[in-house]
Order: structure tokens, then sequence, then C-alpha cells
């Protein structure tokens, strides 16, 4: 997957794409956000994405971050995954086109 490139300089690239469980683990910390606190729903996010994360170019703990890098991380990681699943555009991808086809 491609880099994400966050604020200060700070970067991070995921080794895989958002699975459909990802998804729904991120939006269910965002749901059960209510009677929790900020924190708690940050920390939530952290796991789902940390162990997804193939390098990253600060030591530390990977909740370094300020809420609107790690909401810009999600959304990017959505976004490259979506991005990575559509054809081409000046044809089909081979995974989405079947060996019998005649294009």
């Amino acid at each position: 997957m491609e880099r994400i490139n966050l604020d200060r300089g700070r970067w991070l690239r995921f080794e895989r794409p958002m699975y459909i469980s990802d998804r729904r683990a991120i939006v269910n910390a965002a749901e059960s956000s209510e009677g929790t606190t900020l924190l708690d729903m940050m920390a939530a996010m952290c796991a789902v994405i940390e162990p997804a994360i193939a390098e990253r170019s600060w030591d530390g703990a990977f909740d370094q971050l300020t809420v609107d890098e790690l909401n810009d991380v999600a959304r990017q990681w959505s976004q490259q995954t979506e991005d990575d699943a559509l054809p081409p555009a000046d044809g089909t991808s081979s995974e989405t086109t079947s060996p019998d086809s005649d294009s």
C-alpha cells in the first residue's frame, strides 16, 4: 500500500487493505463512544489500526497522534483500499476479469 504522509513530516504505510472487520470495529468504536470518553474511542481506533501497519517513521507508541491525524489515517487507509479495488482507468483489472472472457 502507498505511504500515508502526516503532519510534522511523519508517515506510515499499511501492509494490507482495510478489511470489513476493520471498518466494522472502527464504526463500533465511534458508535459506542456514547457514555465513554473521546480518549477511549481513540484508543479503540488505535487498537484496530496499529496491527495493520507495515512501517512508520516514528519510534514509540502508535498513539502519539493528534485526533485529526488518527482520523486522517483511518480515512486514507479506507480510501487506499477502495482505490485498489477499482479497475485501472485504461482497461479492466485482471482481478475483475474472468479468464474465460473475450476482453
